[in-house]
Formats: structure tokens, sequence, C-alpha cells
């Protein structure tokens, strides 16, 4: 049940990393011996992935593999990233898959949780009639910029780059149900939920700095579930949610399906 769970995440992470680079005339998007590469070949690091697809029951297995992602990544122009989901390599004792990793040249940026929920909104009634927030959708182009300022100061990114690492135009299309919360005109928090399937992918959750730990992200995403839900009655939702955003998602009815570590290349083209 895990295992299929897993292959649903990475199978919906694949799809939407192939919609944010629509607007690029050559992004690589390749399977072969257990990887699949959806690389936009950007100076976002985030814009070029690769992920492990299968599980890697040796240390041969994963030295081929990680091997193989790593000479893909020095053959490009910029660096990305190589998620591994630790169930896909539980047979491998943790010293020695790190100790491949590091020989590979590979550096652990930080854990990913995948999770997963059957939404009722039901439950949520009286948060949504408590809204203090005023939606708007994220396609106009000022709503887009207020969208990509928000997550940029969230984040720590700088101001341009945040701009400039969105989604080109085809990634706010109509299944991109996408909101900017905006507090007395002041944006304030963000949410995006991607239908694909018949799931919905959530992402962009983002408040501004001056407004955190007030339960504005909360209402970022139960609306944006609810606008979602309403549009195409999908009520089945993955995320993959940092160690900060943990316990609102559980908050909010998601389970944890599985961690997954980032890694970046050393020494990768910048």
């Amino acid at each position: 049940m895990t295992e299929n769970l897993i292959a649903e995440l990475l199978r919906h992470s694949k799809a939407i990393a192939k919609l944010r680079v629509l607007d690029n005339s050559r992004p690589d998007f390749i399977c072969y011996d257990g990887l699949s590469i959806c690389w936009e070949n950007c100076i976002f690091p985030s814009r070029n992935a690769i992920y492990v697809n299968e599980p890697l029951l040796s240390p041969l297995a994963l030295q081929v593999c990680v091997s193989k992602a790593a000479e893909y990544i020095r053959n490009k122009d910029y660096p990305g990233l190589l998620y591994l989901c630790e169930e896909y390599h539980q047979a491998i004792p943790d010293d020695i898959c790190r100790e491949i990793l590091i020989r590979e040249g590979f550096e652990l940026q930080g854990k990913l949780i995948g999770m997963s929920a059957i939404i009722s909104l039901s439950q949520f009634q009286s948060d949504l009639e408590l809204v203090r927030l005023r939606f708007e959708r994220a396609q106009g182009s000022s709503v887009l910029k207020d969208f990509a300022a928000i997550y940029s100061l969230a984040y720590d990114k700088e101001l341009e780059k945040g701009r400039a690492s969105m989604p080109g135009k085809q990634f706010w299309n109509d299944t991109t149900f996408a909101y900017v919360g905006y507090l007395d005109g002041q944006p304030v928090s963000t949410a995006a939920g991607i239908k694909n399937e018949n799931c919905l992918y959530l992402t962009y959750v983002a408040t501004h700095p001056d407004f955190q730990r007030q339960g504005f992200a909360r209402e970022a995403i139960l609306h944006t579930l609810k606008q979602s839900y309403e549009a195409s009655s999908v009520d089945h939702t993955v995320l993959y949610s940092t160690s900060d955003g943990f316990q609102l998602y559980k908050r909010l009815g998601y389970q944890p399906v599985a961690v997954f570590n980032v890694y970046l290349l050393e020494n990768s083209s910048t």
C-alpha cells in the first residue's frame, strides 16, 4: 500500500514539474534505468529535477542509480536536485547509503515529507465562515506579482529571483487554482492547487513574514481546497511538506506517506 502511495506522489510530482516548464522550448523529459528526469536547464535548481522511480535493493543498485544521475547533471549547464525516497533504499544500511551518495558528490539539502488526504470540507465549515482574508485568483499580472512576492519573502529569496523562478504563463491555466489572500489590501498569504488526473497537488503555500503564525496559511489552504473542489469535485489531495509545515497539514487531515531526501551535486555548473 505504501509503495503505491509513493508511486502516486512521484507521478503527480513529475506531472507538475512538466507543467512548470511548458514555456521552455527545450526541457528534458526522460525516463531510463529507474530515473525520471524533468529538467528545464535553467538557473533554478528546483526546476531541474531527477527522481528515483523504484526501490533500490542493494548498495550496487544505489551506486549505479546515483552515478547515472551525477553523470547526467555534470553534463548540464545548471545544477539540479535529486529526489530519493527513504523507503526506496530501506534495504541498504544508512551509513552505506550516505557513503555512496557522498562519494558520488551529492550533498543533502533537506527533507520533504510526502503527504496525502481525502479532504472533507464540511468539517472545516466554521473555519471557512470566519476567514479574515479576501482572496483573488492568481491569473492577472498584478496578482501574480503579489503571489511571487509573498513566496519570495516567505522563503528568503531575492524578490527578482523569486519572480523569475515562477512558472510561465501555461502553468496558470484553468486547472491551476492559485490564490493570494489580502488583509486590508495588503497581500499576506498564498496557496495553489493543481489538478492532475483525479488528484489535487497542493503547493506554493506561503505567508508574508510579518503575518506568520496567525493562521493565514490555513485560511489560504482551505480557500484553495474549497475553490478547487467546487470546480472539479476532486477531494483527493497530495503535497510535500517541510518539517515546519508538517503539523499544520496534519491538523487539516493530511497523513504522511514517505520522506524524500533532496540532494544537490557538489561543484555542478552554476
